[in-house]
């Protein structure tokens, strides 16, 4: 009796076995750990190896080879807008503290796109200037709390959006050997062909024109912040354009081989990580991955740059796969000679897709500080 009940409970014991090897088998076939992914690309991944910038020199170069790519041969826009209406009314920020007037700046490009930017001018000023630049949720105002932030503390503020947001336009185009279409989001711009230079130059010209517009009038310092697709953007110009002193791209851009494949609630088809059309141009990122753009944005006397990244954001990018790259990128800048930084906030308490309190007070104490 004695041998027949161990012997029934030695082949329970090997039948609950095997049903859990079976079990564990059939959950690593169907969906490996992410841990285990991201563990492996970044072991797999020598982030010094992708970096194409090794000197001032390199630098400089690389910063005309994009330039050229993405305007052509005649370099950055020199346009000024082609309006500016003084002190307009806008109900929507009307009680702003320390607000003196907004100027409406519009800017006019190929293709009939337009971008509206918003001056807000304070009454007690600083004498400095900050560009917030919007992503993908629409207008500025999204980053009213921002825009109040800085005008209190005597700053002055353009808000921006990316093209076809907020207040710019949706023109219809006609292409060639396709026909009219309405322009209404990004994925369409690549198929614009430009007098010179590339489609992604629509992105970046409103803020080149801005800045010509705003450098004549007197500040002694430029910056610029923005969220999403606007940290997209200000890492991008902050890389072509040293008139930006110090940039704050928030919740923006990883390395590629750093995003994660998850995707959005929204979109079973696209992954979270991986962003629109301008976040991947296969030729951009030949002359100048994230890496390169990185310290292109930090290089240069008084330069730096603070990616602002929170760990628990909703939408994209986050973590804190930026330890794989923030000591390299700095030592490289560093390496240059100049008094150039680059550093990342990570905001362990902002548990939404934007630039939290906290991350607009670290903005306004790097800046201060003048480190």
């Amino acid at each position: 009796m004695k041998i027949r009940t161990v012997i029934i409970r030695l082949l329970w014991f090997a039948l609950g076995l095997t049903l859990g090897v079976l079990a564990t088998l059939k959950m690593q076939s169907v969906s490996p750990p992410q841990a285990t992914v991201a563990g492996r690309i970044f072991l797999d991944t020598n982030v010094n190896d992708l970096i194409s910038i090794h000197d001032k020199d390199t630098a400089t170069a690389k910063r005309a080879e994009l330039v050229s790519f993405i305007w052509g041969p005649n370099g950055l826009p020199k346009d000024q807008p082609a309006n500016v209406e003084k002190a307009i009314h806008d109900e929507r920020y009307a009680r702003l503290e320390n607000l003196k007037q907004i100027d409406r700046v519009t800017v006019n490009m190929e293709w009939g796109l337009a971008s509206t930017a918003y001056h807000f001018i304070p009454a007690q000023a600083n004498g400095k200037l900050i560009i917030y630049h919007g992503g993908h949720d629409g207008d500025f105002i999204i980053a009213k709390d921002l825009i109040a932030f800085f005008l209190k503390n005597g700053f002055s503020v353009i808000g921006m959006s990316m093209p076809l947001e907020g207040l710019n336009n949706h023109p219809v185009v006609e292409l060639e050997r396709i026909g009219k279409v309405q322009l209404t989001f990004h994925d369409q711009l690549k198929l614009l062909k430009m007098k010179s230079g590339h489609p992604v130059q629509v992105f970046l010209t409103p803020v080149a024109v801005v800045l010509n517009y705003a450098q004549p009038l007197g500040y002694d310092s430029i910056f610029m912040t923005g969220v999403s697709g606007g940290g997209w953007t200000t890492t991008m110009y902050a890389a072509v354009d040293p008139r930006i002193t110090r940039s704050y791209p928030a919740a923006g851009t990883l390395p590629l081989h750093l995003r994660k494949d998850r995707l959005r609630t929204n979109s079973a088809q696209r992954p979270a990580d991986w962003g629109d059309y301008e976040q991947s141009i296969p030729e951009l990122h030949a002359i100048a991955n994230y890496l390169d753009l990185y310290i292109l944005s930090s290089v240069g006397e008084h330069r730096k740059q603070l990616q602002i990244l929170n760990k628990y954001d909703p939408c994209c990018l986050s973590g804190e796969s930026f330890r794989a790259y923030e000591v390299a990128i700095n030592e490289r800048v560093k390496s240059f000679g100049s008094d150039g930084t680059f550093a990342v906030y990570l905001d362990t308490r902002n548990k939404k897709h934007s630039i939290s309190s906290d991350a607009m007070n670290v903005i306004l104490d790097d800046i201060n500080s003048g480190r």
